[in-house]
């Protein structure tokens, strides 16, 4: 059981720092586009809140 939660954990790590790597890059490339995204949503939802 706990060699088997070990293995599990360390597949979950390797996997999240996967994921987490490809979405450093693709924010990289696009921060800007990201950021005014959520910009014009959070105006978005703000407008419709009044």
């Amino acid at each position: 059981m706990t060699k088997e939660k070990k293995e599990y954990e360390k597949i979950c790590v390797s996997i999240d720092s996967e994921i987490m790597e490809k979405v450093r890059k693709f924010c990289k490339v696009n921060r800007r586009k990201i950021t005014s995204l959520i910009e014009d949503s959070l105006e978005l939802y703000f407008k419709k809140q009044k």
